[in-house]
């Protein structure tokens, strides 16, 4: 993940690449909620602040990205990190890319942003 998907000059991970490890511009919220989760766990298990500083630079750019929409998080984004809303708004059979909110996705960002202030309480959070 590290090596071939995270983005740091955005603070995202990419969500796909090519055989040959070339990004594809697709972007979304779900990839890189899984992968701050998995960044907490890590940081759980290992104590390694690269995890934490990950989890954290997730949710900033994510939460940030959500003003517009009450702090919402968008389903879908351009390469450049900002939402796209047309992306399958029209499609309603891809249950793995629906458009839109999904509201169970904002109940497992409340909880990730819960176990993350548990770690760094004193750190101001998005």
């Amino acid at each position: 993940m590290e090596e071939h998907f995270w983005l740091k000059e955005k603070g995202l991970y990419a969500n796909e690449a090519t055989r040959d490890w070339q990004l594809k511009d697709y972007r979304d919220q779900n990839d890189n909620m899984h992968a701050r989760e998995a960044m907490l766990t890590a940081y759980e298990v290992t104590k390694d602040e690269i995890y934490l500083e990950r989890a954290k630079s997730v949710a900033k750019v994510m939460t940030e990205s959500s003003k517009e929409l009450n702090y919402q998080i968008w389903e879908h984004y351009y390469s450049d990190c900002t939402p796209d809303f047309e992306y399958n708004k029209n499609v309603r059979t891809n249950s793995l890319r629906p458009w839109g909110i999904q509201t169970g996705y904002q109940t497992e960002w409340a909880k990730l942003l819960l176990i993350l202030d548990r770690h760094d309480p004193h750190d101001p959070q998005p």
